[in-house]
């Protein structure tokens, strides 16, 4: 005799009521390649359960008990559709936020396994422009770049900590200009750009 086991997820309360706003929202969004506009995702932690309902436009609903409680209220004007812009500037910034994740030496530690060295970071950013948003790419300060006369200049002579100061100084002044070019509203990002981290 087989049973047959069920494990059920469910979205009710004010958690419904705002997965109706965003459906309404984005009814008129493109269908997915897999025939339907949203795709639903349920994370049970430790902290709660974490729902993350997304958009065939890239637009993405964060629910649950995990996140913000039953007090937060919908956010109409942050949660409406993406533009083909929209969309590519959402990339260019979760790009960022990998990146710059790696300043803090205890997060590294724990995401690579190693102690944070410049050599990794570098080669982590450059992996992550390669296949990313232009962006990216022209807000690493490479190790070579090239002076007003055509001569080869090295950008990292420092010590490992000068070199990961240099490094992060210089992609956080570049992605903040990027984000102030279309006006960017993501504060997390914003914020990090503006940190002054003392953690290398």
């Amino acid at each position: 005799m087989t049973t047959k086991e069920k494990i059920i997820f469910e979205i009710n309360g004010a958690d419904a009521k705002k997965l109706k706003r965003f459906e309404r929202q984005h009814k008129n969004c493109p269908m997915g390649m897999e025939g339907g506009r949203f795709s639903y995702t349920f994370i049970p932690t430790g902290l709660g359960l974490a729902i993350t309902v997304k958009c065939s436009c890239g637009q993405q609903l964060l629910l649950g008990d995990f996140l913000d409680g039953p007090g937060a209220e919908y956010d109409e004007e942050n949660l409406r559709p993406l533009t083909e812009d929209g969309i590519k500037n959402k990339q260019f910034e979760e790009a960022a936020l990998m990146i710059l994740g790696l300043e803090d030496r205890r997060f590294f530690k724990m995401a690579i396994g190693l102690e944070q060295s410049f050599e990794i970071v570098y080669a982590y950013a450059v992996g992550v422009a390669r296949y990313g948003d232009p962006r990216i790419s022209k807000a690493i300060l490479y190790k070579v770049s090239v002076n007003a006369l055509h001569r080869q200049v090295k950008n990292y002579t420092g010590t490992e900590e000068e070199n990961l100061e240099k490094f992060f100084e210089h992609f956080k002044s570049v992605v903040l200009e990027e984000m102030d070019k279309y006006h960017s509203d993501n504060e997390r990002l914003r914020e990090k750009c503006l940190s002054k981290q003392n953690k290398y």
